[in-house]
């Protein structure tokens, strides 16, 4: 039923704006209202700073080129829209919550810092502009459709995705922050995707990540309790980048996965049907019963590593290149 929703919901956001209703305009210093009613639509002007509460069950827009902040406020969506054209900072526990099929669109920018919230329910989030998660700020999303084709950035922040379906069509970089994807979320890249040294990606409880386009790995990357795994471009664990499979897990490579870092199996099973590229430095290590089956080619130059329980099964090639030695199935 949220799949039927979101496909109409898409129909009338293609719509011009115009077809909706009328804005009433909010200057500077006029007075925000606390309740926007279902048929109702404001314009901020900008120069606002927003405090209180803001229930909106309607439209609420910020203009184009105008800024606005939100400091300790919350503003409460149900079955509205929040449209940012401009540039919105929310600071200080501030918190921005979207349920019950509401949609947020950013075409301008949106920063949130020093522990502010964005929380999705059953709901529609949109970037088409910039969006900054800073300083101990989070997102926490359940259950909501997330698109990013803008820019995004996670500092020192936490992003939780339960039940519902991120995707990365634009670009996203993770410095300092993590990532947790659980109880079946979907994560699909069609962007570009950078994780850096200090930061996490965690997929669990059944969830599933599929990448069309490059990733570059230089933190950790794990994926457990029975997530699924799916490469179909160049996918990179630099030097101090880590990706780690276990407890039932499954990876499958279409493309080419470079390993000049880690790549970890632990009671789970992985398929490579690309090129996989275990460079100088890199390991790949199977541990506690891990399969790993070659159908596609394999390069050694570091190092594999499995213990009694384990198994690397060839069905194809592998070449090892420091020995000088090509093993066919």
């Amino acid at each position: 039923m949220f799949w039927i929703k979101a496909l109409l919901l898409s129909l009338v956001l293609s719509l011009p704006f115009s077809a909706y209703s009328a804005c009433t305009v909010i200057e500077k210093g006029d007075k925000i209202p606390s309740l926007i009613a279902p048929k109702q639509c404001f314009e901020l002007q900008g120069g606002q700073e927003l405090n209180g509460t803001i229930r909106n069950h309607g439209t609420l827009i910020l203009k184009g080129g105008r800024s606005a902040t939100l400091k300790g406020s919350v503003i409460n969506l149900t079955n509205a829209r929040f449209i940012i054209r401009g540039e919105m900072m929310a600071t200080r526990d501030a918190s921005v919550s979207v349920k019950s099929g509401s949609v947020l669109e950013i075409h301008g920018t949106l920063v949130l810092r020093e522990k502010a919230s964005l929380n999705l329910s059953s709901s529609f989030f949109y970037n088409k502009g910039r969006f900054f998660v800073q300083n101990q700020s989070s997102i926490n999303s359940m259950d909501a459709s997330f698109v990013n084709s803008g820019t995004m950035a996670f500092e020192n922040s936490r992003i939780t995705f339960k039940n519902g379906s991120f995707d990365n069509k634009g670009t996203l970089d993770f410095k300092q922050a993590t990532f947790d994807l659980i109880s079946h979320g979907r994560y699909v890249n069609h962007g570009k995707f950078n994780i850096d040294t200090k930061s996490s990606f965690i997929a669990h409880d059944r969830s599933s990540f599929k990448s069309y386009r490059q990733v570059l790995l230089n933190g950790l990357m794990t994926f457990d309790d029975r997530s699924v795994f799916e490469n179909s471009s160049l996918f990179d664990i630099n030097r101090h980048g880590t990706l780690i499979f276990l407890n039932h897990a499954s990876g499958l490579n279409k493309n080419d996965i470079d390993v000049e870092g880690n790549l970890s199996l632990i009671s789970t099973d992985f398929v490579n049907k690309g090129n996989m590229h275990i460079k100088k430095g890199g390991r790949l290590e199977l541990q506690n019963a891990a399969v790993c089956e070659n159908m596609g080619t394999m390069r050694e130059e570091g190092a594999i590593i499995n213990d009694s329980k384990s198994s690397l099964v060839n069905k194809n090639i592998i070449y090892d290149a420091k020995n000088q030695r090509r093993y066919k199935e």
